[in-house]
């Protein structure tokens, strides 16, 4: 079981849809992942969500916490 030092919160806004969104350290292997299963976007980037393309527009603002741990 995972405890709360574990546990990531990210407030997402996407074509002004609003969606919180929890995981774990280590769950997904990139934020591009996560957003791709977690919000079941249409039209992801021409990579579909693998970051590869550079077709998207991720802008993270308001980091709190350690930025360093992997999703």
């Amino acid at each position: 079981m995972m405890n709360n030092k574990n546990k990531i919160s990210l407030f997402v806004i996407e074509n002004n849809n609003n969606d919180t969104i929890e995981t774990y350290v280590n769950e997904y292997a990139s934020l591009m992942f996560l957003l791709k299963d977690k919000l079941f976007l249409d039209d992801f980037g021409a990579c579909g969500g693998v970051g590869r393309c550079a077709t998207c527009i991720v802008d993270i603002k308001g980091i709190k916490g350690d930025s360093n741990r992997r999703i």
